[in-house]
């Protein structure tokens, strides 16, 4: 017997090995899984991981439509007209899954925000003013709100350590 025809031996009876073991473990998976709701978990898991590929191959697309809403809300137009183009926009994007976030006095969050201007010395850094407000989708940024980022007033960093 050569060097090689034991090594595959040895691969073969480890490979057996492991076979037998999922062949023991598997009922047991299977009947927690489906005593625990784990399957519908995983079902619901899986639909969401398949909804988050979908939105990251939209970014590009929702990226430049999101561009657009912004420049419609800078220009000079009639308040009806300008209020119908953003709102028919923000429609499609909301029917999409996107949504857009920022509040003034919410906590600075990097990811979140991109500080156009920043004063915080002393205490925990707040959205001061929210320029554009950014979008989100399933929980992930898609595009970062502009703000202006804040120090927390003594009293409200009180309320945060509370």
């Amino acid at each position: 017997m050569s060097i090689q025809e034991a090594v595959d031996d040895q691969h073969e009876a480890v490979r057996a090995v492991v076979r037998e073991e999922l062949d023991a473990v598997v009922p047991y998976v299977v009947t927690a899984l489906k005593r625990h709701d784990g399957v519908a978990d995983l079902a619901r898991r899986l639909n969401e991981a398949e909804r988050r590929l979908a939105a990251r191959d939209q970014r590009p697309m929702v990226s430049r439509v999101y561009r657009l809403v912004g420049l419609i809300r800078r220009l000079e137009l009639p308040e009806d007209v300008h209020a119908m183009l953003v709102g028919e926009l923000l429609d499609v994007l909301t029917g999409a899954g996107y949504s857009e976030f920022g509040e003034t006095a919410e906590a600075f969050d990097p990811v979140r925000h991109e500080a156009l201007d920043a004063a915080a010395p002393d205490g925990a850094a707040v959205v001061a003013e929210v320029y554009e407000p950014g979008l989100k989708t399933l929980g992930e940024v898609v595009v970062r709100a502009r703000v202006r980022v804040g120090a927390a007033s003594a009293s409200e960093a009180i309320e945060e350590d509370s």
